[in-house]
């Protein structure tokens, strides 16, 4: 095992003009299935670079050789932000290394170049600690050129849950940690990690906040401390909209959506009511927090299918596009993976709030071209359709908000009365290819909450520590 890393890094493309290096450290990671097979996990920070620069750069140590050339470019500052502007980033959720449909247009396009960040809003592999953690490594090969090449952020998803989020949080150690009061490290069964679970970071004109929905249903006692955490950074956030004025938040499980079972239910209930508590009342809603601090879109997955839904606050909505009176949700669970398609809810076919519906393995594309101009365009990736319809925008829309701000401030228009129905666009049927359905999930076990005091759940069925 190596003990340490490097990182060369330099200006110009050829390796001799590499002018600095960074060492870092490298962590072993023992999984926890039968084999107890041992990983390195080398985290490098490479600090004071410049701002809006693109930069080459090599991994590896002098005793096994370099990797090949890499570049990244890094996010702008106040300065250069003007030049720099439109920025792009891809998001989606739920792709695992079985029909992975969005891989492979991901990376052309990370290639092509202009994107500034790719965003994964859990569910890795499906899943990364099978095979004794081998199916991890498949799946960490199958996103090497994306994260090589262009900030590779995440959240961790229900799919991560084995050995106590093990493999989802040893291998993206590098992502930024909460800022304290905030616990700074999680236990898992392989080990003390860095806190990765929830944190936020400025990117241009957007603040993105990467919230855990997992801790809603299998760590109730670190509910509260995520929760001082949100509340305090979306407050810092507020105090900043005239330099980030969007505020972007993504997590795995949704608050708003159709698709059939549980995912649209009981748990989109839990995600936006919060808990019961001893006295029967809800705490911890994050639709609330969302509100009041006027968070423009929220991103989930968990769903495996696309929809995008109107400014929604209390299940009533102004369908608005332009100078939103509510959050914005859209959920994009369609990467691909083994389970195929999550259908929607025939019953919920005329709820005011769904904008578009599809089926379509696909990805976001979201592009941020100033503080009111933010363009989302939802690409099919999917390997069963004709390839016409490759890289084709199934929705498309330019939300514009003039306003940024607490959301409880604006008047809001009376709930319609005449609304739109949600867009459906079902290319299966279209052009005659069966749709593969995936199979009912099975009942999840979680942890019901009982108090914020982590002591009042030992010895708890699902509970480790």
């Amino acid at each position: 095992i190596q003990s340490g890393s490097l990182v060369l890094i330099g200006e110009a493309s050829h390796p001799s003009q590499f002018y600095r290096n960074a060492s870092g450290e490298a962590y072993t990671f023992t999984d926890c299935g039968e084999e107890q097979t041992n990983r390195t996990i080398h985290v490098v920070h490479v600090n004071n670079l410049k701002a809006s620069q693109l930069y080459y750069y090599q991994v590896g140590d002098v005793h096994t050789g370099f990797s090949a050339v890499y570049s990244f470019t890094t996010a702008p500052d106040k300065q250069t932000l003007d030049g720099t502007l439109p920025h792009t980033f891809i998001m989606y959720g739920d792709m695992g290394t079985t029909n992975t449909q969005a891989c492979g247009p991901v990376t052309q396009t990370v290639l092509d170049g202009d994107i500034n960040a790719v965003i994964h809003i859990g569910d890795f592999a499906y899943d990364m600690y099978e095979g004794n953690g081998s199916n991890g490594d498949r799946f960490m090969d199958d996103i090497s050129v994306i994260g090589a090449n262009t900030p590779y952020m995440v959240g961790m998803g229900n799919h991560e849950v084995y050995y106590n989020f093990s493999h989802y949080t040893q291998r993206f150690r590098g992502q930024p940690l909460p800022k304290a009061p905030a616990p700074q490290t999680v236990d898992t069964e392989s080990g003390v990690c860095p806190n990765n679970w929830y944190y936020s970071f400025n990117y241009g004109l957007v603040h993105f906040v990467s919230v855990s929905s997992e801790i809603y249903f299998d760590f109730p006692w670190m509910i509260a401390d995520q929760y001082a955490w949100l509340e305090n950074d979306l407050a810092t956030a507020m105090s900043n909209r005239s330099q980030a004025p969007w505020i972007v938040v993504y997590h795995h499980r949704p608050l708003y959506c159709t698709g059939e079972g549980g995912e649209c239910n009981d748990q989109a209930n839990t995600m936006r009511n919060g808990v019961l508590s001893s006295n029967k009342t809800y705490k911890y809603s994050l639709e609330a927090l969302y509100y009041k601090y006027g968070v423009d879109l929220v991103y989930s997955g968990h769903v495996h299918n696309y929809e995008r839904l109107y400014d929604v606050y209390q299940e009533e909505t102004d369908q608005r596009t332009v100078n939103m009176t509510a959050t914005t949700y859209v959920v994009v669970g369609a990467a691909g993976n083994r389970e195929g398609h999550h259908p929607f809810n025939k019953s919920m076919s005329n709820v005011s709030w769904s904008a578009y519906r599809t089926l379509t393995f696909s990805f976001a594309k979201v592009t941020v071209h100033n503080a009111t101009h933010l363009h989302h365009q939802q690409i099919a990736a999917d390997s069963q359709l004709p390839p016409a319809e490759q890289g084709v925008a199934v929705d498309d829309v330019w939300l514009v908000q003039h306003h940024h701000g607490p959301f409880a401030e604006r008047e809001r228009l009376k709930p319609c009365t005449h609304c739109k129905k949600s867009a459906i666009y079902d290319p299966y049927e279209k052009f005659g290819i069966p749709t593969k359905i995936g199979a009912e999930p099975e009942d999840e076990s979680t942890v019901p909450y009982i108090s914020d005091n982590k002591e009042d759940y030992r010895g708890i069925e699902g509970v480790h520590f």
